[in-house]
């Protein structure tokens, strides 16, 4: 008897943590709505809304410790009800702030923008997600982020947390998504990123093997796309303090192998001799040829030389058989009737050059 109160009690309190989790989820997502949280919403109404956020966050703390008691194999994520707890209660504060300000200043100055509207605009940021897939381009995440967020003085860690968890996925995301969202959370999550993947090694061959995957730069190549893929990869490799000046002799050989044979001769007849290629005078040689291309006429690219002149010659008495329809340049045929040369050259002048007609041609006396 005393076991089935047990559970009637136990599924009573699960019922009641379940609407109490109702409640904060709908808080969470009411200041997750940025127009209603910053247009629509009072300051009283903001106010109401922390007090219940505080109240009930509180009562669900009380039904999980009953709740434990009864059930000490209880499957409840505590942590992720915490996580939203602690962002709604972080917003609403902020939001709060935002309505003293402008009720203390009727006529702010228009270039001030309140420190709210800036956190709201925050997630409109173009910041790459990153999927922990490259390490090369962790520093280019990292570098990013932090410049536009992390160095925002305005934001507290709990802020700065939701928003670096927001630009993670797949593996970057799941090596912090079981921190609770709370001040010194924050730090420990920059801290795991880093030792993950800010491996300079692994950072330095990745880009090595970019310069060494280069495809051919052929016909119908963007030789723009190409120069820009290796200057980008060598500005990521000096900003490691790698001294990229010294490649020049192994680079050069390597991009001279990546340009086909017309591009590479061209460039060899354009350095100055007797000095050794650099990587920089490739890569401006380059770019002299795609500005070229870019400045010349759409019809020079359409341009192709005349089809050669086909002449057909009977020539009476020519023991050759193959050569009886027409004469051809093939020198068996040619050394087996040489008679017949000069009558070629003569068809090819004669077809290359308009007929010269006399002024008064004498008449033809008849047979």
């Amino acid at each position: 008897m005393a076991e089935e109160k047990e559970k009637e009690k136990l599924s009573t309190l699960v019922a009641k943590r379940g609407y109490i989790k109702g409640t904060l989820t709908r808080i969470h997502k009411f200041v997750t709505d940025s127009h209603e949280l910053s247009v629509v919403s009072s300051k009283s109404q903001l106010e109401a809304k922390l007090n219940h956020l505080v109240n009930t966050f509180t009562q669900y703390e009380n039904l999980n410790c009953q709740i434990s008691v009864l059930n000490q194999n209880d499957i409840e994520d505590f942590g992720k009800v915490e996580e939203i707890f602690y962002f709604s209660k972080a917003m609403l504060l902020d939001a709060i702030e935002k309505r003293n300000k402008n009720d203390s200043s009727s006529t702010p100055p228009p270039s001030t923008s309140s420190v709210n509207d800036r956190k709201l605009k925050l997630p409109a940021i173009n910041i790459e997600i990153f999927d922990g897939k490259s390490c090369a381009k962790y520093v280019t995440f990292i570098n990013l982020f932090n410049s536009l967020i992390d160095s925002d003085l305005k934001l507290d860690n709990i802020q700065k947390l939701h928003y670096l968890r927001t630009y993670l996925k797949d593996e970057a995301f799941n090596i912090i998504s079981e921190l609770p969202l709370t001040q010194t959370s924050y730090l420990e999550a920059l801290k795991l990123l880093k030792e993950r993947y800010y491996n300079r090694h692994k950072i330095i061959n990745e880009h090595v093997s970019l310069l060494l995957d280069l495809p051919t730069l052929g016909r119908g190549s963007n030789v723009r796309d190409f120069v820009s893929q290796i200057k980008q990869t060598l500005a990521a490799l000096k900003n490691l303090n790698i001294n990229v000046e010294s490649w020049d002799p192994i680079l050069t050989i390597i991009l001279l192998r990546k340009l086909d044979g017309f591009t590479s001769r061209a460039f060899q007849l354009e350095r100055e001799i007797g000095k050794e290629p650099t990587v920089a005078e490739l890569l401006a040689f380059l770019e002299k040829r795609a500005l070229a291309a870019e400045n010349s006429p759409a019809t020079a690219s359409n341009w192709k030389p005349a089809s050669r002149l086909a002449v057909n010659i009977a020539v009476q008495g020519s023991s050759c058989k193959k050569c009886a329809p027409a004469i051809y340049s093939d020198d068996e045929h040619t050394a087996a009737e040489p008679a017949l040369v000069p009558a070629i050259e003569a068809a090819v002048v004669s077809a290359a050059e308009p007929a010269i007609v006399p002024a008064a041609a004498e008449p033809i006396a008849a047979a």
